[in-house]
């Protein structure tokens, strides 16, 4: 159970019953399991306080650290658990100090979770203390579940809209929790080298399908399309190689593909679209132009060529069957002379008719 209640006792609202049970909560009592199935877990989910059912929106467990039926675990880079809820408040003296009141069942006692709730945008934590956990509650068995209540003081209420984001965060080698995680500035510490983890979840290059149906179609071309357009800002650059300041860094490996990612996702528009704008932007066509980091080994111009022609291969000719893709070409007609080698004929051509820069 989940309610706020303000300092006069009033509660203004609660998602299910205090009632040392999970009916009436999505998922009760025992599937736990189909958490991701459920779509649970994402930033861009809310359960708008007066119209959404906890029946059917608001998920009885929480996946933690080491819970990989939740897209932790191994995956921990994919995901972060949010669970939003948005609320409206009319004519509510605000002087009087709201109480978040969040009514713990159970939790895995030998790592207990690091809580973290924010109330539009202001963070508090709490760390739940080590206790005798008893496994069965997770699979509906309640026997032994011992409630534990967090009661967080909310003082930045505002009349109108407010938002309340409950997240599980993730784990550390030794299976603590992270105390708390930026999905960009993981890459400015020792989480990450050369990238963050808004960047590293798109880099799976041998399985872009898998990834696709794990974060779902629209989510994942949203998020790139978010990604391409602040990027765009700043020439898709990483000024002083600080990776974490934009999502889409071409001058590094991990961000060459995600123009391309487009494609997988039957949006070969905006694969168009993005590939075209870093060749414009990223590298441009005057004289004072050209890449804007080091070459690389060579990749910096490789990219520019391949892409040029309308190329690429995001698994980069590792597959056993390597395919590849179909960009943006810049010129009307190109022609790679093959010669003959390993049996693939004399030349391969390209042509655009219509090819343009607009």
């Amino acid at each position: 159970m989940t309610s706020l209640v303000f300092a006069q006792q009033k509660t203004v609202w609660e998602i299910g019953k205090s009632d040392h049970s999970s009916v009436g909560m999505a998922l009760a009592p025992s599937d736990y399991h189909h958490f991701l199935a459920a779509d649970f877990g994402w930033e861009d989910r809310f359960y708008l306080v007066g119209y959404a059912n906890a029946e059917k929106d608001w998920p009885y467990a929480m996946p933690g650290p080491a819970d990989e039926w939740g897209g932790t675990g191994n995956t921990s880079g994919i995901r972060s658990q949010v669970l939003n809820i948005l609320f409206g408040l009319e004519n509510v003296a605000l002087k009087n100090k709201g109480t978040l009141i969040i009514d713990v069942l159970d939790y895995q006692g030998k790592l207990p979770p690091l809580v973290k709730v924010m109330v539009n945008g202001k963070a508090s934590t709490t760390q739940l203390p080590v206790r005798e956990h008893k496994e069965g509650s997770l699979k509906g068995d309640l026997t032994h579940a011992k409630s534990y209540k967090l009661a967080i003081p909310v003082e930045n209420l505002r009349n109108g809209g407010n938002e309340i984001q409950l997240t599980s965060r993730l784990k550390k080698s030794d299976g603590s929790w992270f105390p708390d995680f930026d999905p960009f500035k993981s890459g400015a510490n020792e989480d990450y080298v050369e990238g963050n983890a808004w960047q590293l979840t798109y880099f799976v290059p041998q399985d872009i399908p898998g990834l696709i149906k794990k974060i779902g179609k629209d989510r994942f071309t949203d998020r790139l399309s978010w990604g391409f357009g602040e990027s765009y800002k700043l020439r898709f650059n990483a000024p002083g190689d600080q990776y974490w300041d934009y999502p889409v860094i071409q001058g590094n490996q991990q961000s060459m593909h995600f123009a391309y990612l487009f494609n997988w996702a039957e949006k070969p528009w905006l694969t168009q679209k993005w590939s075209r704008s870093i060749l414009d932007r990223f590298y441009g066509y005057g004289p004072a132009n050209a890449y804007l980091d080091d070459e690389d080994q060579g990749q910096m111009s490789a990219w520019f060529i391949m892409n040029a022609i309308g190329l690429f291969q995001t698994d980069g000719g590792a597959g056993v069957n390597p395919i590849y893709e179909i960009g943006s070409p810049i010129f009307s007609k190109v022609t790679i002379h093959l010669n003959e080698l390993y049996g693939r004929g004399k030349s391969f051509t390209i042509e655009a008719a219509k090819a343009s820069r607009a």
